[in-house]
């Protein structure tokens, strides 16, 4: 486990780190972030197969920061947002087979929710950014959402797939396909 006030790890000021992994079993926590990529740093990728847990966010990416091979997480990242990506400097996947517990500001990015993924909060997008229950290649059999979906330009269903809501639910997108 490591443990840190502020981020626990924080990647800054134009640097560059090849990847970022963290073992199933393993914790990254942080008092604010548990990880902080920002001054326009950029990461190779970030898998996650533990837990990334911080009080603001999970994982945070901003002032036009990088993530080139994007987030693959089949662990549990959580955070006031789990996934805070607002201003980040390149478009990227972020593939989630595991637990997004918090909101999802996912900025002009992708994320694929796979299998038994899940997001436990609200879903915020901007221009560009893409929502995929399920793809061409890995279904998610009967995702139930844990929140909204909000200023997307693209919300899918994939083959296969099935969306869930108990409640309600609301989804703000530009274009929206179902081959579910």
């Amino acid at each position: 486990s490591l443990s840190f006030g502020g981020s626990a790890v924080a990647v800054r000021f134009g640097s560059s780190v090849g990847a970022i992994i963290n073992y199933a079993g393993a914790t990254i926590g942080g008092t604010t972030n548990g990880m902080s990529i920002y001054d326009q740093s950029s990461v190779g990728n970030i898998s996650n197969a533990g837990t990334i847990a911080g009080a603001s966010s999970g994982i945070s990416v901003s002032t036009d920061s990088r993530i080139d091979g994007g987030i693959v997480n089949t662990g549990t990242i959580v955070g006031a947002r789990a996934l805070d990506l607002q201003n980040t400097g390149n478009a990227f996947v972020i593939s989630n087979s595991g637990i997004l517990r918090g909101n999802v500001l996912l900025g002009i990015n992708r994320l694929d929710i796979l299998g038994s993924g899940t997001v436990e909060g609200d879903v915020v997008g901007s221009t560009g950014s893409i929502v995929n229950i399920g793809n061409d290649q890995v279904s998610a059999p009967a995702f139930t959402a844990g929140g909204n979906f909000f200023g997307l330009s693209q919300f899918n269903i994939g083959p296969g797939s099935q969306l869930n809501s108990f409640n309600g639910l609301n989804i703000a997108a530009t274009t929206m396909t179902n081959a579910g």
